[in-house]
């Protein structure tokens, strides 16, 4: 089931044209006497390290071959190091080779440009040299891209691989995309301790990217998601495929795709033609082919409980990347809202709460207190208290609406998270989950409410057994999609006033796509 998603149309013609942007599956190729040059570099930090006369084979055409018939139609070619280099000619004359071998397969090629005082020249050299873009890979302001988009002209793509923020100070992106994200995996304590300077902890970490990848989708324009992390050893052993399967998931159940990027083992295998590396490379090109094959998922919005306002220009306490990351941990379904949508659309419907942690404007001010009295909860932060600012309503109180402060100098995220899914499971208007495990989840739902897709990774190397999952609305039917199998539905079960059903394993990645009981049923 996983290897159908084959490009028959593309093997017929010979030669296709290249996909749209928005269509774009992409893959880090890194390799060049450029990228020999950066991985030499004292601060470059290696998953894992390959040999530079292999990163100077990278691209030869010959090896195009390993990208046949997988999904991945947008190759990211290392391009320039951001300040004039000798060995400038070298390297832009074999990509440029390289790019018109793929282009006449049907890829995309886009030039990276890392920062230096000469990224603007490389921009301009990539158009000529006839790549359909760039990828600005670090932190490049935004005034940076939006002049590489104009030096590209119509027709060129400029992607700006930054953190999550200031990705979403661009104005209007072809394919908005971050850099800031982590490998996902399941950490000790002890890993986490030294991984992420973690104070004294004696639970597993789960270390996800699904609220990243949402906040990117933050203006839910549908514009496309790109998350750009490499590879990253935590402990001493050799990536498997699984790994790679993981990182795909756990970027494409948020709706984003994650730049594969392999790290220099798994890059050495595949151009010395290891068979073991081979198989594993089908594995990971099919775990992104069934998420193209799948691609109406990623036009669901997530069904948020909670409504995190964020406003780029202004720092607040609760869109910090922490208390974003907790609510995932705690599988509260939540939805980053820019401020500039909230005051234009209102809060998306079936939101129960919201936070807002900005001095408000008169029109705000009326728009939160409509929401607290129709028995929404309002959660205000820090920049409340400081600036003495009391939106008059009642005091929360349960199943109802209000005001909750949160008036301490920082916000204590994890205490935020705890009692939000207290708040939320005493209501029972929001989705739950039982025997969750070391699963992370992401709930989406259409605008009609007919229709849901709840999507699960496993970060451990073991498969959970047996969730259960709780919704607030009579279930018609529930299916369970795993990314090797065949489909199957799942018993239904009643319970007052919604539905229940029981997943029997979440073997890496599942999804289920429920459709609910309509009034005329």
């Amino acid at each position: 089931m996983l290897w159908r998603w084959i490009w028959l149309a593309t093997l017929a013609s010979g030669v296709a044209a290249a996909a749209a942007p928005e269509s774009w599956v992409p893959l880090r190729w890194e390799g060049g006497p450029l990228e020999v040059q950066r991985r030499a570099r004292p601060d470059f930090e290696a998953a894992s390290p390959i040999e530079p006369d292999l990163l100077l084979r990278d691209y030869e055409p010959e090896v195009l071959a390993l990208f046949e018939k997988t999904p991945f139609n947008c190759l990211l070619l290392t391009w320039s190091l951001g300040d004039k280099n000798e060995a400038d000619a070298a390297q832009r004359q074999s990509v440029t080779r390289f790019a018109e071998a793929a282009r006449a397969k049907g890829l995309a090629t886009l030039g990276v440009i890392y920062p230096g005082a000469d990224w603007a020249e490389a921009v301009e050299a990539a158009s000529k040299a006839g790549l359909d873009g760039v990828a600005l890979n670090g932190p490049f302001r935004p005034e940076q891209s939006r002049q590489a988009a104009a030096a590209l002209g119509e027709g060129g793509v400029a992607v700006t691989l930054s953190g999550w923020r200031e990705a979403l100070q661009l104005a209007d992106p072809a394919i908005r995309a971050g850099s800031d994200g982590v490998w996902p995996a399941l950490l000790s304590a002890e890993d986490a301790s030294e991984a992420f300077n973690a104070g004294p902890t004696t639970n597993p970490w789960v270390v996800a990217n699904a609220w990243r990848v949402d906040a990117l989708r933050a203006d839910r324009t549908g514009r496309p998601v790109w998350a750009g992390h490499r590879p990253k050893r935590y402990r001493e052993q050799p990536f498997v495929a699984a790994d790679y399967v993981r990182a795909i998931a756990d970027t494409a159940m948020a709706g984003g795709r994650w730049a594969v990027s392999l790290d220099g083992e798994w890059q050495a295998g595949l151009l010395q033609r290891q068979a073991e590396k081979l198989a594993g490379w089908k594995e990971i090109a099919a775990t992104a082919a069934f998420f193209e094959e799948h691609a109406d998922w990623r036009k669901l919005p997530p069904q948020p409980a909670i409504v995190v306002v964020h406003d780029p220009a202004t720092p607040d306490e609760f869109s910090l990347g922490e208390t974003l990351n907790l609510l995932a941990v705690r599988h509260v379904p939540h939805r980053l809202t820019l401020r500039a949508a909230l005051a234009a659309q209102g809060v998306p419907p079936g939101a129960q709460a919201l936070t807002f942690d900005f001095p408000p404007t008169p029109a705000e001010r009326d728009a939160l207190k409509a929401f607290a009295e129709s028995g929404g909860i309002v959660f205000t932060g820090p920049q409340w208290a400081r600036a003495g600012i009391d939106l008059g309503t009642a005091p929360v109180v349960a199943g109802g609406g209000g005001v909750l402060a949160y008036p301490d100098a920082e916000l204590d995220e994890d205490r935020f998270a705890t009692d939000l899914r207290r708040r939320l499971d005493e209501g029972g208007r929001t989705i739950r989950l039982f025997n969750t495990g070391t699963l992370m989840s992401f709930y989406t739902e259409s605008d009609a409410g007919d229709r849901a897709v709840l999507h699960l990774t496993e970060y451990s190397d073991y498969p959970t057994d047996n969730v259960t999952v709780r919704l607030p609305k009579p279930i018609q039917k529930a299916v369970w999609v795993p990314l090797s199998g065949e489909p199957e539905d799942l018993q239904v079960y009643d319970t007052e006033g919604g539905g229940e059903i029981v997943i029997p394993e979440v073997p890496g990645y599942c999804a289920v796509v429920v459709d609910f009981e309509t009034e005329a049923h």
